[in-house]
Parts: structure tokens; sequence; C-alpha cells
């Protein structure tokens, strides 16, 4: 009897010891992750400043103008593709003369509602 008393005491003391060892990893981890953390939020906040003037330039734009961002962004990719070899040049032709019809229709639209207006 007095042996398992032994035994158990000695393990429950080799737990305890465990347990202290765990929760020093988990603090050291834990402010490990914290310090990461605020590493990350730094460089967001320094990304959002650096991107942030350029976003408020795009702000004010109204339709026809997004529409026309838009257009040219389409056109760069469709030149991309076609000379990367993706697709052949007629087809890169009729996305662009896709596009152009698109950007046609939201400048009648966006000088309709302009003259709806005065």
């Amino acid at each position: 009897m007095i042996k398992w008393k032994s035994l158990w005491r000695n393990k429950l003391t080799q737990l305890e010891r465990r347990v202290e060892i765990l929760e020093e990893e988990n603090v050291g981890t834990t402010n490990e992750l914290y310090r990461l953390e605020n590493s990350l939020d730094s460089r967001i906040d320094i990304l959002y400043n650096e991107v942030n003037p350029v976003i408020s330039m795009y702000e004010d734009l109204d339709n026809f103008e997004r529409a026309l961002a838009h257009f040219g962004t389409r056109v760069d990719m469709i030149c991309a593709m076609e000379l990367g070899g993706k697709i052949d040049a007629e087809t890169a032709y009729q996305n662009i003369k896709i596009e152009l019809k698109s950007l046609k229709s939201v400048r009648k639209r966006e000088k309709q509602s302009k003259d709806n207006i005065e």
C-alpha cells in the first residue's frame, strides 16, 4: 500500500511539473503570436497609408470614368493574353470590340442621365 502511495505521489509530481512546463511553453507561444500580430498590424497600417491616397483618388469617379478604367484594365489583360499566346489575334480583337461596345453603352447611359438632370 505504501508503495502505491509513493508511486502515485511520484506520478502526480511528474504530471504537475509537466503542466508547469506546458504552461511556460504556452506563455511563450502566446507572446510570440501577439508579437507577430502586432508586426502584421503595423505593416498593414503602413500599406494602407501608402495606398489610401490612390483609393481616395478614385472615389469621386462617375460611372463612365469607372467603366473607362475597367475598359483599360480589360484591354490590357486581353493584349497580354494574346501576346502570351493564350488567345489568337482575332479573338483578342473580338473581345476588345465587346469591351468597347460595353463602354459606349455606359457612356450613352451616363450622357442621358446628365441630360435628364439638366
